[in-house]
């Protein structure tokens, strides 16, 4: 919810009509970024500005797992195994993270490294797209190939059919 006495706006108010209260479940934080849900492993965030990715399980009475990482971890997204993948704008590359195993899954796009990935997701067909930070594209990677599209409208898809199969 907003803070403590902070206005609730029109638009709050149409986004959580009929849906119950709001609560809050967690503070402290800098600036979330990235959230992700997954089943067994409960919400998963970053926190930029600490270097920090934080696992809470709800019906844990424990506090959050916080890791800190000096990757500097923005984007979060899940993938089809129930991995992580987490856009790393210090090392300027997308991981993979899953059972304490770390993977760069991609870290160039057309023979260039990337320029901090800010934002990571995934297409149904298991495409995995990022964005990076001060270059105006987006990055695709699937197992046959790695490349960017500008990012001016209209973009087209940038997984292509082929890689769908």
């Amino acid at each position: 919810p907003p803070p403590e006495g902070a206005p609730r706006t029109p638009a709050l108010e149409r986004l959580v009509e009929g849906r119950g209260e709001i609560d809050r479940v967690i503070t402290g934080y800098e600036a979330l970024d990235g959230i992700a849900w997954r089943r067994d492993d409960g919400l998963t965030f970053t926190d930029p500005g600490t270097h920090q990715i934080v696992t809470w399980l709800p019906s844990s009475k424990t506090e959050p797992l916080t890791r800190v990482d000096g990757s500097a971890p923005g984007g979060l997204a899940t993938d089809a195994q129930g991995g992580v993948l987490v856009a790393e704008r210090n090392t300027r590359r997308v991981t993979r993270r899953d059972k304490g195993q770390v993977t760069t899954v991609l870290d160039r796009v057309d023979g260039e490294p990337l320029r901090g990935p800010v934002e990571v997701t995934t297409a149904p067909n298991g495409c995995l797209l990022s964005s990076s930070g001060g270059s105006r594209r987006a990055g695709t990677s699937s197992a046959s190939s790695t490349r960017s599209t500008p990012l001016s409208p209209p973009i087209e898809s940038p997984c292509s059919e082929a890689e769908a199969d």
